[in-house]
């Protein structure tokens, strides 16, 4: 009884794989019949259309065609600056253009570039009078008439002043301020 059950099962598996194929066969006409467009002689006329045989000849090298062109983004460049300012004008900025290492694009006014500027000198000039202070200091110091703690004082205010000068410079030149 079981090997007649399965010769009944086995039939009915082959019989269902074999409609299948059928159905398949029957639906790809269909959906290419769906993708023609048959157009009758008064719409192709009406339409312009001219059929006419192949032919190779060599075009323009030049084709004149509207669109827009757009670089890669490797090719685009940011430009900004690392203080707040505004813009006080622009020079021939258009987009696409080219432009080289060096070139004015913009002015850019900023206070806080006057505010540095007048930092840095106003430095300058205290670490001028601290170097006169330290000599000072110094002489009174060997004579044994002024008192070390001024002296040692003076020192650090030096150095202190050093290294406001130092700084207030590397800024400048990010910017790139030359001094």
């Amino acid at each position: 009884m079981n090997k007649h059950i399965k010769i009944i099962v086995w039939g009915l598996i082959i019989l269902a794989s074999c409609d299948s194929k059928k159905k398949e066969s029957i639906n790809q006409p269909a959906s290419t019949a769906a993708q023609e467009i048959k157009l009758t002689a008064e719409q192709k006329q009406n339409a312009g259309i001219n059929l006419g045989e192949i032919i190779q000849h060599e075009m323009g090298e030049e084709v004149k065609c509207a669109g827009l062109v757009d670089v890669p983004p490797v090719s685009v460049a940011s430009v900004s600056l690392p203080i707040a300012g505004y813009v006080k004008s622009t020079f021939e900025l258009l987009p696409g253009k080219k432009v080289s290492k060096g070139q004015v694009l913009a002015t850019i006014n900023s206070l806080d570039y006057i505010q540095m500027q007048q930092e840095y000198l106003q430095a300058v000039s205290a670490l001028g009078l601290s170097n006169v202070e330290k000599s000072r200091q110094q002489v009174l110091n060997n004579e044994e008439v002024g008192s070390k703690k001024k002296l040692q004082q003076a020192e650090v205010d030096q150095v202190n002043l050093q290294t406001q000068v130092k700084a207030l410079g590397l800024k400048l030149e990010v910017i790139g301020c030359d001094m």
